[in-house]
């Protein structure tokens, strides 16, 4: 690189320049700490969680055949569990989808008894 101009301190990668060396701050130094028993926080057995895991907006209108704007309006209504926002994409979580079917209200027959 050129020169740095008069008054001006020259920038490589976020440090500037001094003296024509690369400046770098130097770490504070921490001496380690003996830890005791008190110090240790026993985790209890816990069962693994299972992993959340997402479906696209276009799996849900597979899943329940239905559009974008029937699942908006189901949505409005509460029939379907909210969108969520995750990484610019829509999402919905499957265990709340999966139980908003289980949920739905059995259809009754002809003949069945009221």
């Amino acid at each position: 690189m050129g020169e740095a101009r008069r008054g001006r301190p020259q920038f490589i990668w976020g440090f500037p320049l001094v003296r024509g060396e690369a400046y770098m701050p130097k770490a504070k130094s921490k001496k380690p700490t003996p830890l005791s028993l008190d110090d240790v926080v026993l985790v209890k057995d816990e069962p693994p969680r299972k992993p959340v895991r997402v479906l696209t907006q276009k799996q849900v209108l597979d899943r329940f055949n239905i559009t974008v704007p029937t699942l908006n309006k189901y949505e409005r209504k509460g029939l379907v569990p909210r969108a969520r926002k995750f990484c610019g994409k829509t999402v919905y979580l499957e265990h709340e989808v999966d139980d908003c079917a289980v949920s739905a209200p059995i259809r009754k027959l002809k003949g069945d008894a009221p």
